[in-house]
């Protein structure tokens, strides 16, 4: 578990499937992760991937993400050991928490910790080209475009902490 101002961060884990359902069948917030909101049996099958991977390590993986004072959804957030070195972090919100300085909020945690546990490590993080919220949350969190990765009929940009 990690904790901000506002927030609490928890791990994932089967019991969250509902929450992880309304995150996921918004459209919006889905849009520059997986391109379209996932149906409940998407949902629940994503879900059950991304537990398994979490459990894998006690820190890194996937985390839901809620208000500290009032246990309100937020959103949810990654942080996993991806390459050599590396860890990788990312974020997504309710819509209605959009413009709140949440994904800042979980973005500087979620670095802090990274620098706590791994501090030779690189944190890096994937964002699509599109997602202006997220490239302005990544720039003001420290991170620098370094990669620019084309995937079928969109970019990514690749962000990097240290490499840049």
């Amino acid at each position: 578990m990690m904790q901000t101002k506002r927030l609490v961060l928890t791990k994932i884990s089967e019991k969250d499937a509902d929450k992880y359902y309304i995150m996921s069948c918004d459209e919006n917030v889905m849009r520059f992760i997986t391109g379209k909101a996932l149906n409940r049996q998407e949902s629940d099958e994503m879900l059950l991937k991304i537990v398994e991977k979490s459990n894998l390590h006690p820190l890194f993986g996937t985390y839901m993400v809620e208000d500290k004072e009032s246990g309100e959804l937020i959103g949810g957030a990654r942080f996993t050991y991806e390459e050599k070195d590396q860890i990788e972090i990312g974020f997504r919100l309710l819509e209605k928490h959009w413009g709140k300085g949440y994904a800042g909020e979980i973005a500087l945690k979620l670095i802090e910790f990274g620098k706590e546990i791994e501090p030779d490590f690189d944190i890096i993080a994937y964002v699509e080209s599109r997602n202006a919220g997220s490239i302005r949350v990544l720039e003001k969190s420290g991170l620098k475009k370094i990669e620019t990765l084309p995937e079928g009929n969109r970019i990514r940009y690749k962000y990097s902490l240290y490499k840049a």
